[in-house]
């Protein structure tokens, strides 16, 4: 879910690293609430990364689940 999360908005991102801690056990049949918030750019001589932080978290604010992405975007030409 939290690799949908940062991948899903563009056809053209690519994942290039996830790291995700869980803090609690995520519950079933809970409504959960994913957040990614970009921290930091590179135009890297390939293609542009972008760092971002992301989070799963109950409806209450608790977080289960807390990480960090870097992907990947192809350069506009």
């Amino acid at each position: 879910m939290m690799s949908q999360l940062i991948t899903s908005w563009s056809p053209n991102v690519q994942l290039k690293k996830i790291d995700v801690v869980f803090r609690q056990t995520v519950p079933h049949n809970t409504a959960l609430i994913l957040k990614g918030i970009i921290t930091d750019m590179a135009d890297a001589p390939s293609d542009p990364e972008i760092s971002c932080d992301i989070t799963m978290e109950t409806e209450e604010g608790v977080k289960m689940v807390i990480g960090n992405a870097t992907l990947t975007l192809p350069k506009k030409v």
